[in-house]
């Protein structure tokens, strides 16, 4: 089975019914999603905002193969240049780990800044943009 690193802009879509849910439902179905542990705070707190139950991010992250925020982690998301935000650099951070440790895995993401910045890095980007 062939794994995929998920930004939570890519799962988010598969909670509810919003304009990337059929792509990011295509495009996970089947694989093994690893993400950072940030996915679960950043699932738990979309769920607050949209008024859903906490429960169902828990159910979504029970998913996923988690990946700890260590000093590694932190000192890749540093080296990130350009216009991306903390998290954003922190899902690289961990993507770049990832591969360190030998997980070959493309990049998923819902988020075009965050996917040009991923691309820019060398990651096989999977995104639902014609062109970033």
């Amino acid at each position: 089975m062939r794994q995929l690193y998920v930004d939570t802009s890519a799962i988010i879509p598969t909670m509810s019914s919003e304009v990337y849910t059929k792509w990011a439902k295509d495009v996970l179905d089947g694989h093994g999603l690893v993400s950072s542990v940030l996915t679960e705070v950043e699932l738990t707190r979309y769920t607050y905002r949209a008024g859903m139950d906490p429960k169902s991010a828990d159910e979504v992250a029970e998913g996923l193969l988690t990946l700890a925020i260590d000093s590694r982690v932190l000192q890749a998301a540093k080296l990130i240049i350009g216009k991306v935000k903390t998290l954003d650099a922190i899902h690289l951070g961990t993507w770049v780990q990832a591969r360190a440790f030998g997980l070959d895995c493309d990049f998923v993401t819902a988020d075009r800044r965050l996917a040009a910045a991923a691309q820019g890095i060398g990651a096989r980007v999977i995104h639902p943009f014609e062109d970033l």
